[in-house]
């Protein structure tokens, strides 16, 4: 899909299609699942985290300046119900987070590598974890890491930094 197909999608959802709101969210599904599925490594949750992201996307859509950016703002707002719903299962369980983290191809691994970049990922500050969860495992570019969280293209890169640095320390 194109850029400016895209955005003609994004208007006519906008202004109350729902077809051109269900291509939308048709076509970023496989990367919202990816996202969903980084942060619960769960294939249930991660559809779970989907559902209530979708349900926010459509009643927050006016609040979308500008259509160009629907990729990066749903994504936003996954990253921001995986966050939540992740909150609520460790409030209700009382216990850590499962222990599996994707391979490459999305699939769960128990790996002992995984296991200790998932574990060291935890420990580290969420602003670092997010940017370098999007850019390394999502392949977010700078720029649209520092769109979606609304913040210069430097932040986004001093993040990186600081959170690969970090990173290294935990896995020392």
């Amino acid at each position: 899909m194109t850029s400016a197909h895209e955005e003609r999608l994004v208007a006519k959802a906008k202004a109350g299609n729902e077809r051109a709101l269900t291509k939308l969210l048709k076509y970023h599904y496989q990367q919202l699942y990816a996202t969903a599925f980084q942060y619960t490594h769960n294939k249930q949750d991660a559809l779970d985290v989907i559902q209530e992201a979708a349900c926010r996307a459509v009643q927050r859509l006016d609040l979308l300046q500008e259509e160009k950016y629907f990729g990066t703002w749903i994504t936003r707002i996954v990253i921001n119900e995986a966050i939540r719903f992740l909150q609520t299962q460790q409030k209700q369980r009382g216990t850590q987070l499962d222990e599996q983290f994707p391979d490459a191809n999305g699939d769960p691994t128990n790996t002992l590598d995984h296991f200790e970049l998932h574990q060291a990922l935890g420990e580290l500050d969420e602003k670092y974890s997010e940017v370098l969860i999007l850019h390394y495992l999502q392949g977010w570019s700078v720029h649209e890491i520092a769109t979606s969280f609304d913040v210069s293209d430097n932040t986004i890169k001093t993040r990186l930094a600081r959170g690969r640095s970090a990173l290294r320390t935990e896995l020392e």
